[in-house]
């Protein structure tokens, strides 16, 4: 045991600042290698310390202490095709916009013990939500977004009671730490032009008149989770998973930094008449506050070992994306008002997944998997943007697992490929099309004590 805190709080100091992407911006499929290779069809079989997030009575199939270290990388390659450019010599001209690569890092830690034949108990490390996108600074949508970083952090203790061979239960509870910034431009020629003479709009387009907006927010919240496994026979499992949704308040603030041009547009306002320094006057730094409710998921599945040396799942899952309907920022001040507050509607939908795997077991020691999922994407048309250009998307993986011949340690590795359909905005200043294709590799140690 001693061991095993030793790793995870390596894992946490190493790890700690990073980030990822998912389905709207859930990340599922990137807390477990093995069941990632499986297509995450893994709520039923449930069989390693991954179940803690999976299903966490899962772990009451698990013997002695066993502990999981997962790492994720994943790259989110997205573009933006036909969107009208402004700030080209031909206004009409489409633009192309192709979205900065990083590859973001997903740490996973869980840890299961069991107490007796009855009780075991479980912790689990994760981060189940976040997404980066990064646009150039000087793209045709700066106005939309430049950068958004959402990061999450779970910790997860929970209990499972094993009623007899057939039935198990689990309850957990979660504790969320998030963080998240926000970048983008604005046109401080055209904000100026109607704050105080019509004569600046001539300077509206021209990247050297932007102020740059960065905003920064912490928040923290709780949630819980409850697990369902049911065994009939060894041929059949059903598993049954609920994350409850989770409330989080974000506090931070808004930095606002002028480029050159921005002083030259306060001179020539000041020479007119009007007030000096208007720039900082309409966007001083101010504290902002925000409410983000993530959303209560239901994971179902069904898991089917009748062929010898193979196992098969199909999973369906149920997120309650409707909880995002607007990204509202209260402002304590801006544009020289007190508590105002900036909406931003979304209106996002209720969405399904399906996740279909198989594992066949090629040796006692070597294992290969395979995966397919059909993921909806919760986000309309109308309101999707570049700070997350999600879509429907259809996702296939592959994976292979090495456990040793004393099966003390395990060693599981996977890779999806996600293709996403393509799907236009109609956002009123950013019209066009995203197309976009997600890579994720995972790799996991077990174990086992």
């Amino acid at each position: 045991m001693k061991r095993a805190w030793i790793l995870f709080l390596g894992l946490v100091a190493v790890l700690m600042p990073l980030t990822g992407f998912g389905a709207g911006f859930q990340v599922y499929v990137e807390q477990g290698a093995k069941a990632m290779g499986m297509g995450a069809a893994f709520v039923a079989q449930a069989d390693d310390p991954t179940a803690i997030f999976f299903n966490p009575a899962g772990i009451t199939q698990l013997k002695g202490t066993q502990v999981t270290l997962n790492y994720t990388t994943a790259l989110l390659d997205s573009k933006l095709k036909g969107a009208r450019n402004p700030f080209a010599t031909n206004p009409n001209e489409p633009a192309h916009e192709d979205m900065e690569d990083h590859w973001a890092q997903i740490p996973a830690f869980y840890i299961s013990h069991q107490i007796n034949k009855k009780w075991y108990v479980g912790f689990g490390f994760f981060a189940p939500y976040g997404t980066k996108t990064d646009w150039n600074n000087s793209w045709v949508g700066r106005y939309e977004s430049d950068k958004i970083d959402l990061k999450t952090y779970d910790f997860n203790p929970t209990i499972a009671y094993k009623f007899n061979d057939m039935f198990s239960i689990a309850v957990g509870v979660t504790y969320m730490h998030s963080n998240v910034t926000i970048d983008k431009s604005l046109s401080y020629a055209a904000v100026a032009a109607k704050a105080a003479n019509p004569i600046f709009a001539n300077y509206a387009f021209q990247r050297n008149y932007d102020i740059d907006t960065d905003i920064d927010g912490d928040a923290d919240g709780w949630g819980f989770n409850v697990g369902l496994l049911f065994k009939p026979n060894k041929q059949w499992a059903i598993g049954v998973a609920y994350r409850s949704n989770i409330d989080l308040d974000f506090d931070g603030s808004a930095g606002y930094y002028r480029q050159a041009g921005v002083y030259q547009i306060d001179q020539m306002i000041q020479m007119g008449g009007g007030p000096a320094n208007l720039s900082q006057m309409l966007f001083p730094h101010s504290d902002i506050s925000s409410d983000l409710r993530l959303p209560d998921t239901v994971t179902f599945g069904i898991m089917n070992r009748s062929i010898k040396n193979l196992t098969l799942e199909i999973d369906i899952k149920w997120t309650k994306w409707d909880t995002y309907d607007s990204l509202d920022l209260q402002y304590d001040d801006i544009m020289g008002k007190k508590n105002v507050t900036v909406s931003n509607p979304k209106d996002w939908d209720n969405v399904w997944a399906v996740h279909v795997g198989a594992e066949y077991q090629v040796t006692p020691s070597w294992a290969v998997r395979a995966g397919y999922i059909y993921d909806q994407s919760p986000a309309p048309n109308k309101t999707r943007g570049p700070e997350l250009p999600d879509a429907d998307r259809n996702d296939i993986s592959v994976g292979v697992g090495y456990t040793s011949p004393g099966k003390s340690l395990s060693i599981d590795a996977a890779y999806l490929i996600s293709f996403f359909k393509d799907e236009h905005s109609y956002l009123p200043d950013l019209e066009g099309k995203y197309e976009t294709t997600g890579h994720v590799i995972s790799v996991a140690l077990t174990y086992r004590f």
